[in-house]
């Protein structure tokens, strides 16, 4: 599941880096993304390494950490996207 959950996220952040931007500029979910994908490396490279001493507290924090920075995104994009929530941005 794990892999799966991996493959995903990266799938899903490398596309988003090439959504259209309608501002004509770096935008700050694009960031998100960014940042996400670093974590995700953080997390592989400590899971396939294992040699740390706390590995799993690092593999999972960095995936708990991605997986925040997902719901984050998707409630900002619900803000920009949604008619009614845009009273409240």
């Amino acid at each position: 599941m794990g892999q799966y959950y991996l493959y995903c996220m990266v799938l899903t952040n490398l596309l988003s880096l090439f959504i259209y931007n309608v501002f004509g500029k770096w935008f700050f979910p694009r960031t998100l993304a960014v940042i996400t994908l670093v974590a995700l490396e953080i997390g592989i490279c400590f899971s396939r390494k294992r040699k740390y001493e706390h590995w799993l507290k690092i593999h999972i924090g960095c995936f708990i950490l991605s997986y925040y920075l997902l719901f984050g995104g998707g409630i900002n994009e619900a803000f920009l996207r949604i008619e009614p929530l845009q009273t409240y941005y």
